[in-house]
């Protein structure tokens, strides 16, 4: 999670600022837009945050519920997946459009 939100403030360097270094890429902000920046920075922060902890809890609980541990990797209904395919699989299941 730390990595993802040092990415976060990476691509959005300079939001929460009014005044940067010049070996600093990013814009600057009067101190309104600092504020105001701060505050979308920290609520982005967050919603990502919660996001990936329900995203965790989810796969967690499709492993539990639709999954059989193999060998080579998991197993849901007859077909062999590895961690990686298993978890792409879910995300396309939660974010299926219906």
């Amino acid at each position: 999670m730390k990595a993802l939100e040092d990415k976060i403030n990476q691509i959005l360097e300079g939001i929460d600022t009014d005044q940067l270094d010049e070996e600093v890429e990013g814009w600057w902000e009067t101190s309104t837009g600092a504020k105001f920046g701060a505050n979308k920075l920290k609520e982005l922060q967050e919603c990502v945050a919660k996001e990936v902890k329900d995203i965790a809890i989810e796969f967690a609980e499709f492993i539990r519920f639709n999954a059989t541990e193999i060998p080579d990797g998991w197993q849901v209904n007859g077909k062999g997946y590895n961690s990686e395919e298993l978890f792409d699989q879910f995300i396309k299941q939660r974010y299926a459009t219906p």
